[in-house]
């Protein structure tokens, strides 16, 4: 196994840093890379994180997103799973690849089992790809530039958290693979397409593509159950392909509206909207598995008597609300809040309020010309269709169908 290790030295004024592993022996139109594995400290001293330059930082904010809140917040909080062992799936930190933009001195092995030698100078080393999980890392260390970063309050919870990480990450080892010139050093447009090159290849995932995919993913679970459930598939069924329910689809719910109807039963109105990466309770700590097994029974019932209530109704008025995805995700906050109202009661009267709700709720009436909708903020009635119809979309929707459910149901929203 090749274990990387930097020294720093000074040369002439010029901090410098040894690093080994193995370097490409031919260059791709005179571009070399180094591989090597390096401990996050050691990273973030081998590169310059307080010293971007100006078109460099340009280069960041257009090209590659900022390092928002929500991203950086997301990978920390997978640092954390993996670090402390809370997840028992397997994980991975994509390579970080730094541009040399200084001369190095490489030293090639005649021996294949040791390492090549790199010489390079810190202070002239930028982040090509990565810039997320550096700066995440800085952040969680403290004493980097965190310029980059565009802030927001964090709760306690996750500051907690952080402080954990603290002590954990600078020995977590990562995959670096360096890039420069031999011949001279990186010039800026040589840096500028190399970053255009790699970030301009990435294709993001879209949210249901996610949603997907994920296998271990205990939201998506349960929405998957949802969809199983046997008052579901002798309506038609669930797709995973499509995001909403047509006139023409056979299938009557979606996965993506069955995760935010899921999101939004377990942790309201603010969680249902953190589809990707790692969710954050209201007392900052970390949604899991226990969040989702003390909601899993009462929620399976929920949805089910919802459904069985509406008899035929609700797969073939095939135009009627009860199929508009923000109305069923809406109706995730409506469990969500009568929840919230029924905690201190014990568990068998809070399952019976809940049963209680979705029996009334089931009994409502979702054809387009119900005069009730006239009282719902998120519909207006078109004079020309003659029904009403939904004049605004997600978040605010899906807490104003909530607001009008809660309202039919007795209970208040807020």
């Amino acid at each position: 196994m090749k274990i990387s290790t930097a020294k720093d030295k000074k040369l002439y004024g010029v901090t410098t840093r040894q690093i080994f592993g193995n370097v490409t022996h031919n260059s791709f139109n005179g571009v070399y890379t180094m591989s090597t594995v390096m401990s996050v400290a050691d990273l973030l001293r081998t590169c310059a994180l307080d010293l971007v330059p100006p078109h460099l930082k340009k280069m960041y904010r257009e090209i590659q997103r900022v390092v928002t809140a929500s991203r950086r917040n997301g990978f920390e909080d997978y640092y954390y799973k993996h670090l402390t062992g809370t997840t028992t799936v397997g994980g991975v930190i994509p390579p970080v690849l730094v541009g040399c933009m200084s001369d190095v001195v490489c030293e090639f092995s005649d021996d294949p089992r040791q390492n090549d030698c790199l010489t390079v100078q810190p202070d002239n080393n930028f982040i090509v790809d990565g810039l997320n999980r550096l700066i995440t890392s800085g952040n969680i260390l403290g004493g980097y530039d965190n310029s980059l970063i565009k802030k927001q309050s964090d709760s306690d919870g996750r500051l907690q958290r952080r402080v954990e990480l603290a002590r954990l990450l600078p020995d977590l080892s990562m995959q670096v693979v360096f890039i420069f010139r031999i011949d001279k050093a990186l010039e800026a447009r040589d840096f500028s397409q190399i970053f255009c090159d790699v970030n301009g290849q990435q294709q993001p995932i879209s949210t249901n593509k996610i949603m997907k995919l994920a296998r271990t993913d205990v939201v998506v679970d349960l929405a998957r159950e949802i969809g199983n459930l046997p008052c579901i598939t002798a309506h038609g069924g669930m797709t995973d392909e499509r995001s909403r329910v047509t006139d023409k689809s056979e299938f009557v719910v979606s996965l993506d509206m069955l995760t935010r109807f899921v999101l939004g039963a377990v942790g309201g109105y603010k969680l249902q909207s953190r589809v990707r990466g790692v969710r954050e309770m209201q007392d900052g700590t970390m949604l899991s598995e226990k969040h989702i097994s003390e909601i899993r029974d009462d929620l399976l019932m929920f949805f089910s008597v919802w459904v069985e209530e509406q008899e035929d109704s609700f797969s073939a008025n095939r135009d009627g609300f009860q199929l508009v995805t923000t109305l069923v995700q809406g109706l995730g906050l409506v469990f969500h809040r009568i929840c919230s109202l029924a905690r201190e009661l014990p568990s068998a009267e809070r399952t019976n309020l809940i049963f209680k709700a979705a029996k009334g709720l089931g009994k409502l009436d979702y054809t387009r010309k119900a005069n009730h909708w006239q009282d719902c903020s998120c519909v207006y009635f078109n004079s020309v269709q003659q029904k009403y119809i939904v004049s605004t979309g997600g978040a605010s929707t899906r807490k104003q169908f909530a607001e009008h459910l809660c309202k039919k149901a007795g209970i208040s929203f807020d």
